[in-house]
């Protein structure tokens, strides 16, 4: 609150300051509210109240922390700053230069410091491992920083308030804002030890420096102020943190007899934590159970500590849940249920399962499962996910499972799909995991989009790719398998389909994953250029090679591959199989055709794709020169279901005459020719040995060019395609002279062009 004004209305500021301690947020904001109503804007005391209300809306913005995803956490904390903030930010905005600002200001670095203690806690105790601590060290630096430049100019202020007759201000107004800024450094130092695990090398420096903050302003305030004893107290936390207890235990010495429990129950709570960090959980018992004249929520936190430190199982701590919530509101209980389940998570480590009763799952689970009964489902989410996080497998899969409902239920379907990926990751050895993450996947698939940083569709896709990588085996990949190379192909990525495919392929070496190599390395192969398409035969050849290096059986799942896409079948070695039927004799046919066998292939009951497949993999041969060209060549020209143009090349190919040479350049030219298809009887023609297609090739190259604008690249490699052809057909006089020609009248400006252009102007 402002210092300005605190010598009135004290009454309802402890009202305020009780309804908070007790958890009625509410009721404290509606005070707020109230006194804003009966005191002019301009006025200190309106100022006064307007800082108040702020620090009052901390407790409500923190509840919020509470809800948040762990990747939505830092979102979440600077919207709650924001919410916090807003009623001292629109009041300074709307009066500039108000005199008493600093102790508006002062009350926001207030306000801002409680939202983030709880952002603290609720990062700590995450299921999920976010880059949330960077965020938040990067805020305690800022508050660091606004409060020891506030507390530099406050002095000025109070040096000038000293020097002036009728200060607006009063001196010791200042002194007072100076001592609290000072404490509220302290505080924030200590706050700085939450961020790491206790026992780090980062801890025990951010605690001794917590110590040297706190020693150091507690030696710059004079005897009998109150806040060298708020800062004593502060002081005695940070030792508690260093380790020191005998040191904390003097300086308490300084505020009560350490012998007897303290009447004043802010110290008790203080002497409690003191015989907890001696080990000495007999001696926190009997003080916590001392009579007190009065309730206290520091106390009840004290008591909290004691009894997870006396049964770890967390029963006793459960216990004490409806006290703290009894004393403190819904909101104490939520803190108390976070420190619950941090404490597990320490005891725990990284190995959930290593003692699955120390890390009291059955509790946390408890809460999560009375917040479902409230109806409160994103909180009963939190809470199970949090349990089945810290859980042994057995439990963590149904905690999962209601989890993710309840997050369903909150309209929060990524929560879920977090929850579920987390535990069948964790535990992907259990029968239901599988399902688990199917589950989360075809949730993933009915996301609508937002403003996540990973789109449904990518999540998606690496929920996909985690199924397929842990459970290659399972009888339903497969599907999986498919679906994942489906969205693959949705986005125009068919090689990375085929790497997935093959990768897979050395995790499940059986039938159905050579099946969707098959499919997917036709489709990737068949948009390549010889030459890539060369190389990643290769690269295909080499991991089959590898699969069934120990012996022939090995290699019975990948006829179809070896037989439809490989440049060299004989290198593999096949037995004959029992299937004398549709695809299973038409592979084999095909096998022993490409390897130098006599062979006659039927198509009866031959799926549509393998005929496809079948086609090109002798195209391919005929254009590598692969295996016999003669008997390829006839082959292709039975084919079923051939085009216009696929016929008139195999035809080509099997008799190599002037009257299927001008069939080409006929189709070539014909309207309802596409293309791709017309660039296709110009490589065909261009590749054979026959010199009267190479010329037929280079007539058409010339013709294309004619339908080029002048000059342009398309018109430049025509040309130089018709030139490249009829130096091949032996018309090297003809070639050198177009060569010059183009080189004389029409100089490409693009070097590359331009210097194969001039390789063609000297004869060989």
């Amino acid at each position: 609150m402002c210092a300005a004004t605190r010598h009135t209305d004290r009454i309802f500021e402890d009202l305020c300051n009780s309804l908070v301690d007790a958890g009625k947020v509410d009721d404290a904001i509606w005070i707020c509210q109230r006194q804003l109503q009966q005191n002019p804007d301009s006025t200190l005391a309106h100022a006064r109240w307007i800082g108040r209300l702020s620090i009052v809306l901390a407790e409500k913005a923190s509840a919020s922390l509470y809800d948040s995803r762990a990747s939505d956490l830092n979102e979440t904390f600077q919207q709650a700053l924001i919410n916090t903030n807003q009623p001292i930010d629109r009041y300074l905005q709307a009066n500039p230069g108000f005199h008493a600002q600093s102790f508006l200001i002062a009350d926001r670095i207030t306000a801002s410091t409680r939202v983030l203690r709880t952002a603290i806690l609720v990062a700590s105790i995450s299921s999920q491992t976010d880059p949330n601590d960077d965020t938040l060290l990067r805020a305690i630096s800022r508050l660091e920083y606004e409060a020891s430049g506030l507390e530099r100019s406050a002095k000025e202020c109070w040096t000038l308030a000293n020097t002036t007759p009728k200060p607006e201000i009063e001196s010791d107004q200042w002194q007072q804002l100076i001592r609290e800024l000072a404490m509220q450094q302290v505080s924030l130092a200590i706050m700085q030890t939450e961020l790491f695990d206790r026992g780090s090398n980062d801890f025990a420096a951010a605690a001794a420096n917590a110590t040297g903050v706190a020693t150091e302003t507690l030696r710059q305030l004079p005897d009998g102020v109150p806040a060298k004893r708020i800062t004593r107290i502060l002081l005695v936390e940070s030792l508690l943190r260093s380790g020191d207890s005998r040191e904390a235990e003097r300086e308490l010495g300084q505020l009560t007899d350490v012998n007897q429990p303290s009447d004043d129950l802010t110290l008790r709570a203080l002497q409690v934590r003191i015989a907890l960090n001696n080990k000495d959980v007999d001696e926190a018992e009997r003080l916590v159970a001392a009579p007190t004249a009065a309730t206290s929520i520091e106390l009840d936190f004290a008591k909290l500590e004691m009894l997870l430190a006396k049964d770890e199982s967390g029963e006793m701590a459960s216990k004490w849940l409806a006290t703290i919530e009894q004393h403190g509101g819904a909101f104490a209980r939520r803190r108390a249920e976070a420190l619950i389940v941090r404490h597990a998570k320490s005891i725990g480590g990284n190995d959930a399962t290593a003692n699955p009763k120390s890390m009291s799952p059955a509790v946390i689970a408890a809460q999560g499962e009375d917040w479902l009964r409230r109806g409160d489902y994103l909180r009963a989410a939190n809470l199970l996910r949090d349990a089945a996080s810290v859980s042994n497998a057995e439990a963590a899969i149904p905690y999962a499972t209601k989890s993710a409902a309840s997050a369903i239920k909150a309209s929060e379907p990524r929560h879920a799909i977090d929850t579920l990926r987390l535990v069948a990751m964790k535990f992907p050895n259990e029968p239901t995991a599988f399902e688990l993450m199917t589950q989360a996947a075809l949730l993933a698939a009915k996301l609508p989009a937002d403003k996540s940083s990973q789109t449904p569709f990518e999540l998606l896709e690496s929920l996909l790719t985690d199924i397929t990588q842990t459970w290659p085996t399972h009888e339903k990949t497969p599907a999986i398998a498919e679906w994942l190379c489906k969205l693959y192909r949705q986005t125009d990525r068919d090689e990375s389909a085929a790497e997935f495919t093959l990768q897979w392929l050395t995790l499940r070496p059986d039938a159905a994953a050579s099946s969707l190599v098959e499919e997917t390395w036709f489709e990737y192969l068949s948009g390549l250029d010889s030459e890539t398409c060369t190389a990643s035969i290769d690269r295909l050849n080499a991991v089959l090679s590898e699969l069934t290096s120990a012996s022939e059986e090995n290699a019975s799942p990948f006829i179809g591959v070896v037989s439809l896409l490989l440049d060299q079948p004989a290198t593999f070695q096949f037995a004959e199989p029992d299937s004398q039927m549709g695809d299973d004799r038409f592979v084999w046919t095909l096998y022993k055709l490409r390897s130098g066998e006599a062979a006659k292939l039927q198509f009866d009951d031959v799926s549509a794709d393998r005929v496809k497949r079948g086609r090109w993999r002798l195209e391919r041969d005929i254009r590598i020169g692969a295996g016999d060209a003669r008997s390829t060549a006839q082959a292709l020209a039975q084919w079923p279901g051939a085009t216009a143009v696929q016929s008139a090349i195999a035809t080509f190919w099997n008799e190599g005459d002037d009257a299927s040479i001008n069939r080409l350049k006929d189709l070539a030219v014909d309207a309802a020719t596409t293309n791709d298809q017309a660039d296709d009887i110009l490589r065909v023609l261009a590749s054979s040995n026959s010199t009267a297609a190479k010329r037929a090739a280079a007539e058409l190259a010339e013709r294309r060019a004619a339908s080029q604008k002048i000059r342009s690249y398309g018109w430049y490699q025509a040309k130089l395609n018709a030139i490249e052809w009829l130096q091949e057909a032996g018309e090297a006089d003809e070639a050198t002279k177009r060569a010059s020609f183009l080189l004389l009248l029409h100089p490409p400006k693009d070097v590359a062009l331009r210097q194969r252009l001039k390789q063609y102007t000297t004869a060989p």
